[in-house]
Formats: structure tokens, sequence, C-alpha cells
């Protein structure tokens, strides 16, 4: 129903125990996301332009008569329709096996009005306008994801004599959908769950349960930028009754997908595979290849984080060899990690660290920098693993600015951690304490107890080596560190 928000999955070594190996998930709008997992936002397409170039190149739209046309990825095809002041034109693209974004540029070649509302195989992107003027308007359809991505949507369009007061409706709760994207793109969260709501409450009063539906998963994307999975996973709760009421199981299938990110994210990796087994059935059902290979990539992820490691291997090699199929390297990057995490898992670390290296040299390629990061971050676990400490320190050292590049302060005071800790083992306690004491501060201006207390008890333990425990009970805070102790 909605563009699905930007994650990238990786894992990152806490090294706090040989055998750790965590699943990290990021967000940003992307698309994101990177959407791990899934599908990064994308801008609508430039309407603007030569006038009389794009008037030269472009299709005569005809109200009332469908058109189906094949599009790849990246690329763009225009229409030309003829609007008299006051008219109200509305068009709808079924994306039957391709996204799409619309956008609409009046007489003088200027944009007037974009649509990028969902990215969902089988749902159908809407536009409406009013006419301010006389003339010849463009539209431009765009096919948003990668080159290499083929499909055909079916396009239709509507003209009335004038807009009624339904249709100023639509228009509102179009253009506040269009507007709680933009919100989500600048990460402004709590006003993007705003203005999200507001779109909702005009959808819900046109009783159109597919715009209901958007919004919903607009809502949702601002949920997760606020970590609060538990609303993410109620807006998609929704979401899925609403796909089911319409029979439409594509979207079925990507609510099932979220809802098993939702309790991926909340510890519940039971429910979270429950989920994502759900949502492989319908997928194979659909003959959906790409989302099925994501999906069966995300099953990997769960059996590692549930320590069934033989099992994530089963799935991620199913995975991997999808991606490989429909030529997705995103996806085979993902696949490729979640072997190398749980190779990790069996301590076949020289096997784990083959894939962590397969898996930077396609994130480098794909100039995907969090995933490179994360790649950078497999790397120095597993050569901790195996003693290669310096070796560790140097993966780490090269994360390290990656993270102050993306203003990731999270896992940025987690690569400092992991230093210190790293430092510690091999009894460089001064510098231990450096990276102990550059990590502490951030975990406090991000408000996290636990990394705070993840940090204090190993800085005490350092000063206790270096002789200096006494200073340290008196400068710095002893209850928090007695407790992490």
């Amino acid at each position: 129903m909605a563009r699905m928000p930007y994650r990238h999955a990786y894992q990152l070594t806490t090294l706090l125990s040989i055998l750790s190996l965590v699943l990290f998930l990021l967000l940003s709008s992307n698309a994101t996301a990177q959407a791990r997992l899934l599908q990064q936002v994308t801008q609508p397409p430039s309407a603007s332009g030569s006038a009389a170039q794009a008037a030269k190149e472009a299709h005569p739209l005809e109200p009332g008569k469908s058109i189906e046309r094949e599009i790849a990825g990246g690329e763009s095809q225009s229409y030309r329709v003829k609007l008299a002041a006051g008219q109200f034109l509305r068009v709808v693209a079924e994306q039957k096996s391709v996204d799409v974004a619309l956008a609409l540029a009046g007489p003088d070649g200027k944009q007037v009005v974009e649509s990028n509302l969902t990215a969902l195989m089988g749902a159908r992107e809407p536009l409406s306008f009013e006419a301010k003027a006389a003339g010849d308007y463009r539209l431009t359809v765009r096919a948003n994801g990668q080159s290499a991505q083929r499909g055909s949507y079916r396009l239709l369009a509507e003209v009335k004599a004038s807009a009624d007061v339904l249709d100023r409706k639509r228009m509102a709760a179009e253009q506040l959908l269009t507007e709680t994207h933009a919100i989500i793109d600048r990460k402004d969260f709590p006003q993007g769950v705003e203005k999200g709501q507001q779109a909702l409450a005009l959808w819900r009063e046109l009783g159109d349960r597919e715009g209901e539906g958007y919004a919903l998963g607009a809502t949702a994307v601002a949920y997760w930028g606020l970590s609060r999975f538990d609303k993410y996973a109620e807006s998609y709760e929704q979401i899925l009754a609403i796909s089911r009421e319409l029979k439409y199981r594509a979207g079925e299938a990507s609510a099932l997908s979220e809802l098993g990110y939702a309790y991926q994210s909340m510890g519940r990796h039971e429910k979270s595979l429950e989920y994502f087994e759900q949502a492989l059935a319908i997928y194979r059902e659909l003959k959906d290849r790409p989302h099925e290979g994501v999906t069966l990539a995300d099953i990997g992820w769960e059996n590692q984080a549930l320590r069934r490691f033989d099992k994530a291997i089963e799935s991620c090699e199913q995975a991997l060899a999808i991606a490989r199929e429909v030529k997705s390297r995103y996806d085979e990057g993902n696949a490729i990690s979640g072997l190398g995490a749980a190779y990790g898992g069996l301590t076949q670390y020289e096997k784990a660290i083959e894939y962590h290296e397969q898996f930077l040299a396609i994130e480098r390629e794909l100039k995907d920098r969090y995933g490179e990061a994360g790649a950078l971050n497999n790397l120095a676990g597993a050569n901790r693993n195996l003693l290669r400490f310096e070796k560790a320190i140097e993966y780490f050292e090269q994360a390290l600015p990656v993270f102050r590049e993306l203003k990731d302060r999270q896992s940025e005071a987690l690569v400092l951690r992991n230093l210190g800790d790293t430092y510690s083992q091999i009894t460089r306690f001064d510098r231990a304490v450096e990276y102990y004491e550059r990590a502490l501060p951030i975990y406090r201006e991000i408000r996290d107890r636990q990394g705070e207390a993840l940090v204090l008890g190993p800085l005490a333990n350092v000063y206790t080596q270096l002789g200096e425990a006494w200073s340290f009970a008196a400068t710095r805070a002893p209850r928090s560190a007695a407790r992490a102790r």
C-alpha cells in the first residue's frame, strides 16, 4: 500500500564475547530502505524542460482509453493531454510489474503536480489536478528502480468539466501524502506522523480504502524513524486487513513482510519468522522472484538471530541464487552478508571473512556507505575472533569515519566501544580508555542508557588495571559503574 522505508540490514559485531554477532537495521527515507530489505524512497520525475521538445516526444493521452506499455528502471515516457481552464484531470497508473512515479507539467513546461505514493506491484499510482490555465499539459511517467528492472504499467485518464467537492478533497489528500513523504525524507519524523494522520483522516472521509492504506504506510515510516516499532506494527496490521479486504495479494505479502521487520526490531524473532514465512508463500504463489529472494534472506537473518545457523545458511544460499538470477546486486550483497553472519555463528571465521569481503566489494561497487561500514565491522569482528587484533583495529578505524560522515551517532559510539574492547583485550589500556571516553558522551547525548552502562563497566575495569580505580570512582558516576560491572 505504501512506499516502504529505506532500510539496510547488516551485522555489527559487538565484540563483547567471541561469538557475538548482531543484526543491525538502519532507516533512511528513502530507502530507503534501504529499505535492507526493502525499497528505497525515490523522487518523482521532473516535468520541467523544453515544452516544444516535450510535445514532439509525447504520446497523446485520450481520456477513457487505457494505455499499457513496458518501461525499464530509470526510463521516462511522456504523454500530452489538452485541458481547458477549470477542467479536472485524474490519472491512475496501475503498476502491473514496475514501480512508477508521475509528474504533470503545464503549458509553460513547469511542473504543477507530482505523485509517488506507492512502490508496490499491482497498486495504483494516482494523480489529480484542476487546470488553472488552458493548453497542452504533459504527463511524465518514470520507472523507479535499476535499469535491469523492466516491467509494464497501465495508464488511464479521466477528464471532467469541473472538480466537485470530493475531487478537491482527493487532491488535498494526495498533496498531504506527498508532503508527508517529503517531511520524512528530511527525517522530521514527529511532523511526519502528524501530517500522515491528517492525510489518513481525509482518505477515510473519502471512503477510499486503498488511499487509506497509502496513508497508514507513510505514517508507519515516520513511526519507524522514531523507533516506535509497536506503532509501526499496528499500522501494518491495518494495512494487512485492507489488503485482504481488497483481495490484493501483493499488498498482503508486503504487509506481512513489514510486520516481520517490526517484530524483528522488537527482538521477537519467532513471531517475525512466522510473518516472513507467510509472506514467502504468497510471493511464491505470485511467482515474484525478486521478493521471494529478499524474503528468503530475511528468513535467514531470523534463523541466524535464533542461532539456527544451518537453516540460516540454507535460506541465504537460496536467496543468493535468486538475487543472481534477477541480477540484483543489492539483494546479492544482503544474502552474502547473511552467509557471513551464519558461518561466523558456527565459528567458521575464515569462511565468514570470505563472505564479508565479497559483501564489502559489492557495497563499494553500489556506493552504499552504510553497507560498506557494516561490512567493515563484520570483517573486524571475524578477525578479532581469530585473534588478529591489529587487523580488527584496522577495519574498525576504516568504519569509524564512514559513520561520522553519515551522522550515525549510535553506530559511531558502537565502533568506539568495540575499539575500546579490542585494545583492552591486548592490554593496551591507555588506548582502551581513549576510545571508551570518546564513546561515553555520545551514548549520553543520544540517551542510550544501556550503551552507557556497557562503556562504564569496562572503563572501570581498565582504570583498575591502570591503578586508577579510586580516581575513576571519584569522578565518573560510581553508582552507574558499579551496576555495569
